[in-house]
């Protein structure tokens, strides 16, 4: 986790702009990464090689988004709707890159919750991200997810 003692610099919303995360992360200061590492950028495989680099090197931790979250049921072979975004990250994975990010990626939220010691304001982390279960939840735009976010208050 984060080594105690070590200044922080915390960076969100990469989007595969490996230039730029490249640039915030040489520092001296232990790296989080907020999410959203993947997609939309012009390097997302340089990005996640970054991320890793950092990992190994025990300098940096990554808290999964929604980019990731999707990247990882696509990887897992999930049956999801796929954008121009995700199809040209995954085109542009090479396989070992890949398995490296379906590891990290599992990993980032199988080990990375409050009872850690670390809490994360301001930012929608999704219940089942933050327990130990190793199932990412199955479907698109039906059930759990869908219920969370149409749910209307009662008398609304």
């Amino acid at each position: 986790m984060i080594p105690g003692g070590r200044s922080l610099r915390v960076i969100g919303d990469v989007h595969g702009d490996s230039k730029a995360f490249a640039i915030a992360a040489d520092t001296d200061h232990f790296i989080i990464q907020l999410g959203d590492l993947v997609d939309d950028g012009p390097d997302t495989p340089g990005a996640l090689e970054i991320m890793f680099r950092l990992i190994d090197a025990q300098r940096g931790l990554f808290i999964l988004g929604n980019h990731e979250f999707k990247l990882m049921r696509a990887l897992r072979g999930d049956a999801i709707r796929k954008g121009p975004s995700l199809e040209k990250t995954l085109s542009e994975l090479s396989p070992a890159l890949a398995e490296r990010a379906r590891v990290e990626i599992t990993r980032a939220r199988d080990g990375f919750h409050p009872a850690a010691g670390f809490s994360c304001m301001g930012v929608f982390i999704p219940p089942c991200w933050l327990s130990r279960r190793r199932n990412f939840p199955q479907g698109g735009r039906t059930g759990y997810w869908r219920e969370r976010f149409t749910a209307r208050p009662p008398g609304a």
